[in-house]
């Protein structure tokens, strides 16, 4: 895995939804959540059961660096020069195009079905309407600029608000955060140092939760821009390359290098440890619902 892409992957994640109950064989009918991981060597999307141990893949084709779902359970994958959906039967469509010289490197679902990507390159936000209408977010190109670097994206699915977390430049990592209606809101984050930061993801309670790989660690992000450490990583888990939290609460953590997922519980206590098979090298990835009789 090529150190630039590794650290596209840290950009493309966000919260998604919790899995919903299927019909399951050999196994109680409780709600059964997957991990969803975008395999690099063979350019597709692989489905990991939550357990490890069962591996499909859901499409070929649908190459990117970023991964998330929108409202109707479509994958949705930023790769760089396009965004794609990629139904759960596993049809592939091209969303949008990225306008000349944007490189599209994050993307997060918006609750009326729209898309914010970010762009690695401007820095900046664009916005894609469901008809795959690009624009510009002025009010982001404002705030956020070279040689500022885009380091998270997020929206909050129930209110709308949207956060960027982003290096100003300065030595300074900063969080911009927009409500539902347009106000701005810019914080310099201050408390415990956060350095190399990868994962960015909601909390769920109004704050964010980050990966750092200095100080092997996840931190929380409070709304006024605190940081405090949340759960300690073991070093054998290799860098953390992103993080993701589920509608119920799990948070997982993806170590490539090491080949594993963390699963830590709400409080940050380790759940355990998901070894992967070698041959998978993914560049993003989500917790996903991934229903047992769609295998």
């Amino acid at each position: 895995m090529k150190l630039p892409v590794y650290c596209a992957v840290a950009l493309g994640l966000t919260a998604l939804a919790s899995a919903q109950p299927g019909k399951q064989s050999g196994r109680s009918q409780a709600s059964v959540s997957y991990i969803v991981l975008q395999d690099a060597e063979k350019d597709s999307l692989i489905g990991i059961s939550s357990e490890g141990k069962l591996v499909s893949t859901i499409a070929n084709g649908a190459g990117g660096v970023a991964l998330t779902a929108d409202k109707d359970g479509n994958y949705i994958v930023a790769g760089k020069s396009r965004l794609l959906r990629v139904s759960p039967s596993g049809a592939v469509s091209t969303v949008a195009t990225a306008p000349g010289g944007a490189q599209w490197n994050a993307v997060a679902a918006e609750p009326d079905g729209s898309f914010l990507v970010a762009d690695v390159n401007a820095p900046g936000i664009w916005h894609v309407a469901p008809d795959g209408m690009v624009a510009s977010e002025p009010e982001f190109q404002r705030i956020i600029r070279y040689p500022a670097t885009i380091l998270g994206l997020a929206v909050d699915e129930a209110t709308g608000a949207r956060s960027v977390l982003f290096d100003s430049g300065a030595r300074f990592l900063r969080l911009l955060r927009q409500s539902g209606n347009g106000a701005s809101v810019e914080v310099r984050l201050q408390g415990a140092e956060l350095r190399s930061p990868a994962g960015f993801a909601s909390d769920g309670s109004g704050g964010f939760l980050v990966t750092a790989n200095v100080g092997l660690g996840v931190y929380r992000i409070s709304p006024d821009g605190g940081v405090s450490r949340f759960a300690d990583l073991p070093n054998t888990e290799g860098e953390a390359a992103a993080l993701t939290r589920s509608a119920v609460g799990e948070i997982v953590v993806f170590a490539p290098y090491a080949q594993s997922l963390v699963r830590l519980n709400a409080d940050g206590s380790r759940r355990d440890i998901i070894s992967l098979p070698r041959s998978i090298q993914f560049f993003a990835a989500a917790v996903i619902p991934f229903p047992e009789n769609k295998r």
